[in-house]
């Protein structure tokens, strides 16, 4: 039933993030801030940096929450890039694109 949502707010665990990529699913990451190494900002961060997701850090959810939201709604455009980007990025990262890649360089050599 995910693939029928349209946004998620979510923690950033490595997993939910690669699954919501998958699905085209931008997302509202609130990386948990006692995760280890700080991996879940690092997680979030790899999509954010790729204009894919919104970063909320969870100290300030509450007061920021709304304000997002409207802007999300508000702003549909960057809703829309940011699906279309998280498109690109999946394509970047498929196997038979990694296997593309490999069988490039192995040929050159």
């Amino acid at each position: 039933m995910i693939q029928k949502v349209d946004l998620c707010i979510t923690r950033a665990g490595a997993s939910t993030l690669a699954e919501l990529s998958v699905l085209n699913i931008p997302f509202i990451a609130v990386p948990l801030p006692t995760s280890k190494d700080n991996h879940q900002f690092e997680n979030a961060n790899f999509y954010k940096t790729n204009d894919c997701c919104w970063i909320l850090e969870q100290n300030i959810f509450q007061e920021k929450i709304e304000d997002v939201l409207k802007d999300i709604f508000i702003n549909k455009s960057d809703y829309f890039k940011k699906k279309e980007n998280l498109k690109k990025l999946n394509y970047q990262n498929t196997w038979i694109n990694v296997n593309e890649k490999i069988l490039k360089n192995i040929n050159e050599n």
